[in-house]
This record gives structure tokens, C-alpha cells and sequence, in this order.
């Protein structure tokens, strides 16, 4: 089987833009980031667009990312952390991508958020930030599961080694074009 595309699903804070970035730099892919594309898309802000138009309408926005660039070869694709809330999402990226799903625990997702400015959906305060994390870890799991065909833990990992691991995880599962 060839792979010409390739998607991150995780979390927020699971490391999915950075290391993105990384392997479609080492693949010589195209990078998409579909928060970014959203959000370049309104000339606004995640929260200026969940508080303008509702959180609803961005899940909407994230399906027509995602459907806009199932024409494409050799792209690495980012999703924002709820871009597997909606099944018609999860049945495209299952057809159509090879999905790797960076897992990262609450307490390392908790410290690498503890300075978002533009999470907005994400609370401010220390307590109860760490158990919305939790509680959206439990709720989605399954679904990152479900589409992913490996599943990397990116805890005390650095974006290379990171990186390293899903491009040793396509190689053993496939070839690259």
C-alpha cells in the first residue's frame, strides 16, 4: 500500500502541528494545519471565530478542510483536537489517510497548554483546566483510536523523536510515495 496522506489526530497539545510540520519537511510533503487554515480563512482568531459564529459552526469549518484536500498527494494534515467529534469526519480520514494518533496524558497536556492564549474552550483555571483535559481524553479516545492505524505517545518526547516514531511507523507499514 502507498501512503500519500498522512493525518495527525491527538488531543490539543498532543504535538500534532509541530511534528506535522516536521515529517511533511522530512517526506518534502505539503503541511496543513487545519485550525490554521480556519483561522487564515476568517482573518480571525480560534476564539474570536468559536465566539462569533459557536462552536457548532467551526466543527463545520474543519469538515471543509478536510474534504478540500482529499484531491491532494503527499500531504501530512493536522486536525484540531475535535476534528474527530463528527462521524463523517472520522469515516474520511479512515478512508482516506493514514492516521496516527499522538497521545499525550493530561498532566503533560496540562503543562504544555499552561501558557494557550487562544484555546478557547480551554479553562483558565489550573484545577479545572486539567479536568476539562481529562474528562475530553475519556469522551474521545475511542474515536482517535478508531481511525488511527498506529498510536504514539508523545510524553517526555522531543517533536524529533516524536517525528522518528511515526516515520518508523510508516515504514513499517507501508511505503511512501
Amino acid at each position: 500500500m502507498k501512503v500519500s496522506r498522512i493525518i495527525l489526530v491527538g488531543p490539543m497539545g498532543a504535538g500534532k502541528s509541530t511534528v506535522g510540520l516536521q515529517l511533511a519537511n522530512w517526506l518534502n510533503f505539503e503541511f496543513v494545519d487545519s485550525d490554521y487554515v480556519i483561522m487564515q480563512k476568517h482573518s480571525a482568531s480560534m476564539t474570536q471565530i468559536i465566539n462569533s459564529y459557536g462552536e457548532a459552526y467551526f466543527r463545520n469549518q474543519e469538515t471543509q478542510v478536510l474534504k478540500s484536500n482529499l484531491h491532494k498527494s503527499n500531504i501530512v494534515f493536522a486536525t484540531g483536537g475535535g476534528g474527530i467529534l463528527k462521524a463523517e469526519n472520522r469515516a474520511i480520514m479512515k478512508a482516506n489517510f493514514w492516521a496516527c494518533y499522538l497521545k499525550v496524558s493530561p498532566d503533560v497536556q496540562s503543562r504544555r497548554l499552561h501558557n494557550a492564549l487562544d484555546r478557547p474552550l480551554l479553562p483558565n483555571d489550573p484545577t479545572l483546566r486539567y479536568e476539562y483535559l481529562l474528562n475530553m481524553q475519556q469522551q474521545r479516545s475511542a474515536w482517535y483510536t478508531a481511525v488511527a492505524n498506529t498510536i504514539i505517545v508523545t510524553d517526555a518526547k522531543s517533536v524529533v523523536e516524536v517525528t522518528k516514531q511515526v516515520y518508523a511507523a510508516l515504514q513499517e507499514t507501508v511505503c511512501i510515495d
